[in-house]
């Protein structure tokens, strides 16, 4: 086995943003590097949505508890399985009881479950991940995932009328983010 450390920092304060620890086998190496590069751009993707929510403004803190599960479930869900999907949406709901405030929870949350539309034809959980979208941007009226996450789900439960405010705002905030785009 071989251990891989990495650790992304504040360039201005030079203190540690997020680390982690890898243990993987020497064999494959190949496949071990293409692992760990798909799991490092995911985690510091992830950390820069998350603190570029928090300077845009937004007053959304997070704790670091809640922030890994945040990090936890969207390293599920970009599994696109329905299990791995009701992972990250157990790790969302536990994100949202230790901060019951945060908005990229919430936002997080909202996707989770309007994806599950998309996976198994939920109706349940596309109309909750609408509302709990909407609550996200009444918390951060400021996150461009949010108003996503919202225009997502009223796409398939009401129709593209329905979804093009948010659509279109979340690209206003952020025009270069994926998901807004997706």
């Amino acid at each position: 086995f071989r251990s891989i450390s990495v650790r992304l920092s504040d360039a201005m304060s030079e203190a540690s943003v997020w680390a982690e620890r890898y243990d993987r086998p020497l064999a494959g190496i190949v496949e071990v590097q293409d692992e760990l590069t798909g799991l490092i751009a995911a985690a510091v993707a992830n950390q820069l949505e998350i603190e570029i929510g928090a300077r845009s403004g937004g007053g959304n803190p997070t704790s670091f508890a809640s922030y890994e599960l945040i990090l936890e479930g969207n390293w599920h869900f970009k599994k696109l399985t329905i299990a791995a999907n009701d992972l990250a949406i157990a790790c969302y709901n536990k994100a949202l009881a230790i901060e019951p405030r945060s908005a990229e929870a919430m936002s997080a949350l909202a996707t989770g479950l309007t994806s599950g539309w998309l996976l198994e034809f939920s109706a349940e959980k596309l109309a909750r991940g609408v509302e709990i979208g909407r609550r996200a941007v009444e918390f951060d009226p400021l996150l461009a995932k949010a108003h996503a996450a919202t225009g997502f789900g009223l796409l398939f439960l009401d129709g593209l009328a329905a979804a093009r405010e948010p659509i279109e705002r979340a690209l206003a905030l952020n025009p270069d983010d994926w998901f807004c785009l997706t």
